[in-house]
């Protein structure tokens, strides 16, 4: 907490194309350029706080305004691109009724909500809403429309009700999606927070999972975040530092599943 110390990071973003990490942080609000190898390039001021989680894409940052924007124009917009050279900022997507009951209350699950797969486009999901938005030359535009059938949440659910959440799972309504991705074959998704559907654009089918199975009949645990990476048709799945620190515990009273991990695992195991 001295001087050019930060307390935390809000997000980040990564240029794959120049090789850049892209960090933005609060208290106090900056955004940071960064070689991936450390090297500084970049410090920023950014306006205090009034944008939540960023993609990065062709030297701009897709940010999610909530309807804040530092700027006359940005007031009641969901989402500014911020151009990273000229240093201007356009704001897309009026927001309706339904999009400020959530904002203003806090109510949007604390996910991300913009994810980029790997070379292809950057997507935003709002938990509260079917539509899947995506950045496409140069603007925010409805891309997708997730199709739960008879479980869609209904319209008129109070987004105020404590127990939204149990009415959503006990009701079986898909709700709270999150970390949408696409690959040339797949789109994937998660909601309920611990479910993930993957859709096979090839067959036209879908499917969700709560967990999965490997060959040997382990199952594959979830932690906080359960998802398809978006390009090498890989599940992840993170752990909490304790959990992972309990779970390596279980691994390490048999001798022969802990050798069989890899490396970069035990090396990442820390006793302390």
């Amino acid at each position: 907490k001295g001087p050019g110390e930060y307390i935390s990071l809000w997000d980040f973003a990564i240029d794959e194309d120049r090789e850049h990490l892209i960090l933005y942080t609060d208290i106090p609000y900056r955004l940071f350029t960064y070689t991936l190898n450390g090297k500084s390039l970049l410090k920023e001021e950014t306006r205090d706080g009034l944008f939540r989680d960023i993609g990065y894409q062709d030297n701009q940052l897709l940010s999610y305004e909530r309807g804040m924007g530092g700027q006359p124009a940005g007031k009641d917009k969901m989402f500014g691109l911020y151009n990273m050279e000229t240093k201007e900022t356009q704001y897309f997507m009026d927001m309706d009724e339904k999009d400020k009951a959530y904002v203003s209350r806090g109510l949007v699950y604390p996910a991300p909500h913009i994810i980029k797969s790997k070379n292809m486009n950057i997507f935003v999901s709002l938990q509260y809403t079917e539509t899947i938005y995506a950045l496409e030359a140069g603007k925010v535009v409805p891309k997708y429309y997730i199709d739960f059938g008879d479980g869609k949440t209904p319209d008129n659910m109070d987004p105020f009700r404590k127990d939204k959440f149990y009415y959503v799972t006990d009701n079986n309504y898909g709700f709270a999606i999150s970390h949408f991705r696409e690959n040339k074959r797949y789109a994937t998704f998660n909601f309920w927070a611990n479910m993930i559907t993957i859709y096979d654009k090839a067959l036209k089918k879908a499917k969700s999972y709560s967990l999965f199975i490997n060959k040997k009949g382990d199952q594959i645990p979830f932690y906080k975040y359960f998802a398809h990476d978006g390009a090498d048709n890989k599940i992840i799945s993170i752990y909490p530092a304790y959990e992972f620190k309990s779970q390596m515990k279980v691994y390490k009273k048999d001798l022969k599943i802990w050798e069989e991990l890899p490396e970069y695992l035990k090396k990442m195991y820390n006793e302390v």
